[in-house]
């Protein structure tokens, strides 16, 4: 019993920063589900824009009081970060295995690592996962699916590069698409557009 709590504690101190995000949920949602604006983001593990990026869209979800959602999506750009789509890959196999606060930790570590394709079996262990597990669901191929399906959304949106951002109001549909590392001025200023 003592290990077992142990483990509990611990696995709830790691995701205490991701904990606005349901550990369930459709898609991969940090902060309230019924938000009514939601910052669908189009991204890339290995991206330099989308790593300063990063930080942005938390840092306005955990503001807004329950307002604002993030939806994190992956766009992999294949032509010049070849290992981009394998970490997407592995982001869903983290989320299947242990769970949405999972992905948002294991992502989070991903964008803040130079070479994160190099570390990913490292840090799903860090979660908790097996690596076993971890490949064989890898190996599975079903994931790359997912990856897929989002990629083509963002093309059909007329995404170009990573990362770009949906701002959406959720009651209403109405949006609007911005490109690049947009400073958080922007974004609210964005925000109040679709409302």
């Amino acid at each position: 019993k003592y290990v077992d709590d142990q483990r509990k504690k611990a696995e709830k101190a790691r995701f205490k920063e991701f904990e606005a995000a349901a550990e369930t949920a459709e898609g991969h949602v940090y902060g309230e589900q019924t938000a009514k604006i939601a910052l669908i983001e189009y991204s890339d593990y290995d991206c330099p824009f989308c790593t300063r990026f990063h930080p942005t869209p938390k840092k306005i979800v955990d503001a807004s009081q329950g307002n604002v959602k993030w939806v994190y999506k992956h766009f992999p750009l294949d032509s010049i970060h070849p290992q981009a789509r394998a970490q997407a890959i592995a982001s869903e196999c983290v989320a299947e295995l242990k769970g949405n606060r999972a992905f948002w930790q294991f992502s989070d570590r991903l964008m803040n690592t130079k070479n994160g394709a190099q570390h990913v079996t490292k840090f799903a262990s860090e979660l908790g996962i097996d690596p076993q597990d971890l490949s064989d669901c890898i190996n599975t191929g079903n994931k790359e699916k997912i990856v897929i399906e989002n990629m083509e959304e963002a093309m059909a949106l007329g995404v170009t590069g990573t990362p770009a951002t949906v701002i959406m109001n959720t009651e209403t549909g109405k949006a609007v698409l911005l490109s690049g590392a947009v400073p958080e001025k922007e974004i609210l200023k964005r925000m109040k557009a679709v409302l």
